[in-house]
């Protein structure tokens, strides 16, 4: 797992407004290596801090369910 934040303060305006940044949590079963995981965290990294939860490898059984 890791977890990071972006700080653009011109991409949040709720700063400006004395709110906190969203919190934003990023998951699959597909494994932390999955293609695009990291993608979607860079570009939500913009708007919130986040948090990327994914097994070390692809994990497909509980998707299946």
């Amino acid at each position: 797992m890791w977890t990071f934040g972006g700080r653009n303060p011109h991409l949040r305006p709720w700063r400006r407004l004395g709110m906190t940044d969203p919190s934003i949590l990023v998951t699959n079963d597909d494994g932390i290596d999955a293609h695009g995981i990291r993608a979607l965290a860079d570009a939500l990294e913009a708007v919130g801090d986040v948090t990327v939860v994914a097994p070390p490898t692809t994990n497909p059984g509980p998707a299946a369910i």
